[in-house]
């Protein structure tokens, strides 16, 4: 380092990143001493990472850790080009507790209710509707997840119908999971479910999980080696397309198979070097899909309990004991096996399934099942062909009752890619039993018409009747038309099918248009002519900060009116707060977040890894990954050009439970950029001082300069130094003449423990 920037860098406060094992926990104000040791400025206790700050009260020396080295600690790092403090531990590195999420210590409560209410009207058939609650809470690390409904049926039952579904608690462990309460006895964290039929039972289950696995990718079982030369680079394509490349050293080394998608599949590895081809051959990645960690070859899931009624407003009604296990075991990554018993009462059903794959283009999926004297097998193999351009499917079924009756089934579908812009489907089944036969066939070609994709679609139909109806018989024509990013879409068809017994020709034509912003995202129009006469039909879906949710109505040519309406929407309770908004039915976890603002039309964006959302000044909810910890950042996305705005705080730290709820107060402020020199009480510039305001916070350099953004509404600066408050300064901007939003204060002095004192350039 030059000598000239030695006194400007050394024992200045810096404002600097914090990094333990390659997560950022926020900003402090490091001090870094010319003997290589570094530690903290007092004054930082918001900061994510308590025990580190605490550590870092004291200076620390960089380098490797000889001693005093808590929580596994190995090594500091100062990075000065990017003012970045990096910690490392042992925790980095270990492969057994530190591969998983650890469970929030504080943060992890919080209560949300999802309303979902569907009303849907026909004829004269009366208003059918349904209401549900569905239920996930946090307490103590624990999830407590619940469900009710309340229904009506149609013009035949007008009597409300209350049920009581699930309640229960859950906690997650590596690897593993309990759960105690009413709950189905449905299967969770098994890749192969043997099918045994559902009940549900008050009581108690385990099982594997990989909730809390920190790595969600996990590396083909069989590792890709190649042996590079300095300065090349590796590719790994699939079917042509390029999947992952990497550089590499030079001699024999593994390609990072993390990064690949799920499954059992070939690719072609290629090398080259300074843009020529230095080899490539053929590999296979080996990542069972549905599995997770190769590593963990056994996966179970057991339950015990009383059985209960799934309906009826009643929370529980003893009907006997039930208990059973289902187990998975990956046998060799192309074959998963699964096995599973349940005892209910005096009855006993056993199952056992395999997945396989039987070549490079060949899958089978099968199993076995015993129930109470009844007995059956399905299987089903997929086939791809050789230019990846189709794929034919073909399903058998054998049951046997112990009544003596038999069904066979037999299901066969096909696909082909004729060329670029046609295509092919078949679909034929046939049932023994009732001796039905159904057939499918479409032929599809994708056409560009005056600047436009088009969808085009030649359809023959013959299906077996249902409910003692007819077969349905028939032709249809399509069109698809796309315009682009306009969002619009047109289609109409035409086609002739059976009803009564009879041919009935028919058109249909409508259109559909999407938006990106606004309430309304999405509507359509419709309408079909046939013999019957005219009928038409609309729809429209709509998102807005309360709910969300869409609509339905059409009148048939048999003058028929139907309707239907979905409402969507959540209520968050948490860290003393509560708000009510539209978020996604499977986020598990949320963040409050109150916005206010000196501008009424600014908006924000909070964005982290789980992606962006709109926040408006008021109360919003945000929906976060449960589990990981992480850090939403807060930017401005909307405001006028000309009104220099500042977001704090810019980010907020979370780590929390599913069901959990955080809060966060974020203010959009008006503010001006103060420039001043500080003096110390000789009159001499005055470094390493930390200028406070609402706003933010700066640190003086080496002539005692600074510059910082201060809320336009509270014009005052704090002046700090080793924790301590030294004075207070409060201004009037007009007076000072404001210039393009710049206030210039001049020299500021204060004494140790001076009272608050008006104006400025007092020394």
């Amino acid at each position: 380092m030059p000598e000239e920037f030695r006194s400007a860098f050394f024992g200045v406060p810096r404002l600097s990143a914090l990094w333990v094992d390659g997560r950022q926990l926020g900003e402090v104000e490091l001090i870094v001493s010319s003997d290589g040791a570094v530690r903290l400025q007092p004054g930082m206790e918001s900061v994510e990472g308590g025990p580190w700050l605490a550590y870092l009260t004291e200076a620390r020396r960089l380098g490797s850790c000889a001693q005093d080295c808590p929580n596994g600690l190995l090594a500091l790092e100062y990075d000065i080009a990017e003012s970045r403090l990096k910690l490392l531990t042992r925790g980095a590195e270990q492969v057994g507790d530190a591969a998983f999420h650890a469970l929030p210590e504080q943060g992890g409560h919080g209560l949300l209710l999802r309303n979902d209410v569907s009303v849907f009207a026909q004829g004269q058939g009366g208003l059918e509707g349904r209401y549900n609650l569905d239920v996930t809470g946090s307490l103590h690390n624990w999830t407590l997840l619940g469900a009710t409904q309340l229904a009506r049926g149609g013009a035949r039952d007008h009597a409300w119908r209350q049920t009581v579904g699930q309640w229960y608690a859950q906690r997650e462990l590596p690897r593993h999971f309990i759960r105690v309460g009413k709950f189905a006895n449905g299967v969770q964290g098994l890749a192969r479910t043997p099918a045994l039929s559902g009940e549900t039972v008050l009581g108690l289950m385990a099982g594997s999980s990989d909730v809390l696995v920190r790595d969600s990718d996990f590396p083909s079982q069989v590792p890709i080696q190649v042996s590079g030369l300095p300065g090349s680079v590796a590719e790994i394509l699939r079917d042509g397309v390029l999947l992952h490349s990497q550089a590499l050293e030079g001699g024999l080394q593994a390609l990072d198979t993390k990064r690949l998608p799920g499954g059992i599949y070939p690719v072609e590895v290629r090398v080259r070097k300074d843009g020529e081809e230095v080899s490539r051959r053929q590999e296979w990645v080996y990542k069972p899909q549905r599995w997770g960690d190769p590593a963990q070859r056994w996966r179970y899931n057991v339950f015990a309990g009383q059985r209960s009624e799934s309906t009826g407003s009643r929370f529980h009604r003893q009907l006997g004991w039930s208990g059973g296990g289902m187990v998975n075991y990956l046998l060799h990554p192309k074959v998963m096996l699964g096995g599973g018993m349940v005892r209910s009462g005096s009855r006993s059903e056993y199952a056992a399934t395999v997945d396989a794959e039987l070549s490079q283009r060949m899958r089978l999926d099968g199993g076995l099942f015993w129930r109470d004297g009844d007995k059956g097998w399905h299987g089903q193999l997929l086939r791809t062909l050789a230019d990846n351009k189709g794929s034919w499917q073909l399903g058998l079924e054998q049951q046997w009752r112990r009544s003596g009756e038999a069904r066979h089934a037999l299901t066969a579908t096909a696909y082909r890619q004729l060329n670029e812009r046609n295509s092919v489907t078949l679909q034929a089944h046939h049932d023994a039993r009732s001796g039905s036969v159904g057939v499918d066939l479409g032929l599809n070609r994708r056409q560009n018409w005056l600047g436009q994709e088009v969808d085009l679609r030649f359809s023959l139909f013959d299906q077996p009747s249902t409910s003692g109806q007819a077969r349905r018989r028939g032709v249809e024509a399509a069109l698809n038309l796309h315009l682009g990013e306009s969002g619009r879409q047109y289609h109409a068809s035409v086609g002739s099918r059976a009803k009564e017994g009879r041919q009935q020709a028919y058109a249909t034509a409508g259109m559909s248009q999407s938006w990106q912003d606004g309430a309304l995202r999405n509507a359509g129009l419709a309408a079909e002519a046939n013999e019957q006469g005219l009928g038409f039909s609309g729809s429209a879906g709509f998102h807005h900060q309360l709910a969300d949710g869409d609509a339905f109505f059409s009148r048939g040519a048999n003058r028929i009116w139907t309707g239907s309406l979905n409402l969507r929407n959540a209520v968050a309770l948490g860290a003393g707060k509560a708000a009510l908004g539209a978020v996604e039915a499977g986020n598990t976890a949320m963040m409050i977040v109150e916005v206010e603002s000196d501008d009424p039309d600014a908006t924000l964006k909070g964005g982290g890894r789980w992606g962006e959302q709109t926040l408006r000044p008021g109360v919003n909810l945000l929906p976060l990954t449960p589990y990981q910890p992480g850090r939403v950042n807060f930017m401005l996305a909307q405001a006028e050009e000309a009104q220099p705005l500042s977001v704090r705080p810019s980010s907020a730290a979370y780590h929390l439970n599913r069901g959990g709820v955080a809060y966060q107060k974020v203010k959009i402020m008006r503010v001006m950029t103060v420039m001043g020199r500080l003096l110390d009480q000789s009159g001499q510039p005055w470094a390493g001082a930390s200028v406070v305001n609402h706003a933010g916070r700066t640190v003086s350099d080496e002539n005692g300069l600074f510059t910082l953004d201060v809320h336009a509404h509270t014009p005052e600066l704090g002046v700090e130094r080793e924790g301590v408050k030294h004075c207070s300064l409060h201004f009037q901007p007009e007076g000072l003449g404001l210039s393009e939003g710049v206030v210039f204060v001049g020299d500021i002095g204060c004494l140790v423990n001076s009272v608050k004192f008006e104006g400025v350039n007092n020394v």
